[in-house]
């Protein structure tokens, strides 16, 4: 796994990878906004990484801005057990509902189990 900075993580959402449309780059950026300084770089830039595969693959319908960085927050904070890393406190620091947090949070659980052919 390549070792991140803040300075590749920016390259990587600004020039490397290839975004099939903006509003995905976007919530890369807002991910990268939300979450520097809270977790270490390799863990954020592995998260852009992954974001970007999940949305070339599922083309996700995005309709509020905040969905997809609070849900993929939450699933860094269940893979690398950040406990306070919770529902509520992303529902309230994205202004979006736990249970959105929810759905999205086990569309992407899904898709990296399909990904690494683990099934639950």
């Amino acid at each position: 796994m390549p070792s991140f900075q803040p300075e590749s993580v920016k390259e990587l959402i600004e020039d490397e990878l290839n975004w099939e449309s903006p509003q995905y780059q976007s919530i890369a950026r807002l991910f990268v906004d939300n979450t520097a300084g809270k977790y270490e770089w390799d863990i954020i830039g592995a998260t852009v990484c992954f974001w970007h595969m999940y949305a070339h693959k599922t083309k996700p319908n995005i309709k509020k801005a905040g969905v997809f960085p609070a849900a993929l927050e939450y699933f860094v904070g269940q893979a690398y057990g950040f406990e306070s890393v919770t529902r509520s406190y992303l529902s309230e620091k994205y202004d979006i509902s736990e249970g959105t947090i929810t759905q999205r949070t086990r569309q992407l659980i899904e898709f990296a189990e399909e990904s690494t052919g683990r099934a639950r």
